[in-house]
């Protein structure tokens, strides 16, 4: 069920970053390390898990800042 929720966010991801190759390789590979984990290594899926979100999270921060510091010059004018 995890695996679901990651690549959903991963996909929001790319597409804020218009399917920006490195962004795609970076969380393809956080991805596969997610589903060819051994069975039983809950501490590998809760790490794997914890970087998908948190590169996720950080990819489309970095994005919605530079979207409001580039609306707030234009008001600002």
């Amino acid at each position: 069920m995890y695996i679901l929720s990651d690549i959903i966010c991963a996909w929001r991801a790319v597409v804020l970053w218009n399917r920006d190759k490195r962004v795609i390789v970076i969380l393809l590979l956080f991805i596969l390390g997610n589903i060819n984990k051994p069975r039983g290594h809950a501490l590998i899926m809760v790490g794997t898990t914890l970087g998908i979100n948190l590169l996720c999270t950080g990819l489309i921060g970095w994005k919605a800042w530079c979207a409001l510091r580039a609306y707030s010059s234009l008001l600002d004018n």
